[in-house]
């Protein structure tokens, strides 16, 4: 079966009716995510995680192990997994010891898979098998493991509050556990916590630093992008600081094609597929006369350039700052 809503599934145990699942699509980040959640949940549920290097290490547990639990709920995890490893997954899936006395669940992590691969049909159409496609990170989703959280933990929280966790957790690796540890600990001295306060608390000086280049790219401003993507960040962080400014150049490009056809920015907004965050919306209000629609679409083509360059390792620290500047007036 294909997996669409994972929260739901996961929160159902539909785990629990499958014998695997293949992971598999081209947005790293949401399929990380994806992943994530699941590990999380299995691990709640007493499975132990067993990774494997390669297929050929899979234990199909057809010969018990001298230390072996009777009983015991197994997750087997193998990465790297490309369209031409179907047969040996079959294979794999077809003697691995699944009897409820010594459940054996197996995740296939794949990459950049098209959704007519024999691989990804295979899993999609057998009743004890799911597949979950992972080419976006969806807000819907976001959203609903963050009140899921809050809710676990009895906390409370305003729409613009859960806007800023929602943005925080797209944006960076910053785990939600982490976020929710902190929050906890913060209310449980304090009645109330502000915006601002959230904001300090759960981004962390590596995340404030890239939301404030993202501002000084779309404000256009060279002093505040050389400000805060110094050579040191640039190094630690570069796919993230590209991702999450093109993840805010496609929102802001949607913006500026709705605000053609719209008398306000709030009204452009409202009529955008996906939502902008509350931090997000005084920042596109601000910067939206000093851009075209066209010249948006140019800056996002450039960052996606920027990417392909400095992974094919033709561009230094220094050169990826200075492309960073060049829409700056």
């Amino acid at each position: 079966m294909r997996i669409n809503q994972i929260h739901s599934y996961l929160h159902s145990n539909g785990f629990d009716k499958h014998q695997g699942l293949l992971f598999y699509g081209n947005d790293e980040s949401a399929l990380q995510f994806h992943l994530d959640l699941t590990i999380e949940a299995l691990k709640k549920s007493g499975y132990k995680i067993i990774n494997a290097p390669s297929l050929l290490d899979i234990d199909t547990g057809s010969e018990p192990g001298l230390f072996d639990v009777s009983g015991e709920k197994k997750i087997t995890l193998c990465r790297g997994i490309t369209g031409r490893d179907f047969e040996r997954i079959k294979e794999a899936l077809s003697i691995v010891d699944d009897s409820p006395d010594n459940r054996h669940f197996l995740i296939f992590v794949a990459g950049n898979l098209g959704s007519k691969i024999k691989l990804v049909t295979h899993f999609q159409n057998q009743p004890t098998l799911g597949s979950v496609p992972s080419y976006d990170l969806s807000i819907g989703l976001l959203r609903q493991v963050v009140n899921h959280n809050l809710k676990k933990r009895s906390l409370s929280l305003s729409p613009e509050h859960i806007d800023i966790l929602v943005e925080t957790y797209a944006g960076s690796p910053i785990s939600l556990l982490t976020d929710m540890d902190k929050l906890d600990l913060y209310l449980s001295t304090e009645s109330d916590i502000s915006l601002e306060n959230l904001k300090n608390l759960v981004n962390g000086s590596l995340k404030l630093n890239i939301d404030l280049l993202i501002s000084g790219f779309l404000e256009r401003n060279k002093e505040k992008i050389l400000e805060n993507a110094d050579t040191s960040l640039l190094e630690a962080e570069p796919y993230l600081i590209l991702r999450s400014l093109s993840r805010q150049l496609m929102t802001f490009c949607d913006f500026m094609a709705n605000r053609k056809y719209t008398g306000s920015a709030a009204l452009a907004m409202a009529a955008m597929k996906k939502p902008v965050f509350f931090t997000t919306k005084n920042l596109f209000q601000k910067v939206e006369k000093i851009w075209t629609e066209k010249l948006a679409a140019h800056a996002l083509r450039h960052v996606m350039l920027i990417e392909k360059r400095f992974k094919a390792g033709d561009l230094s620290l220094s050169q990826f700052q200075e492309e960073l500047c060049l829409f700056c007036r």
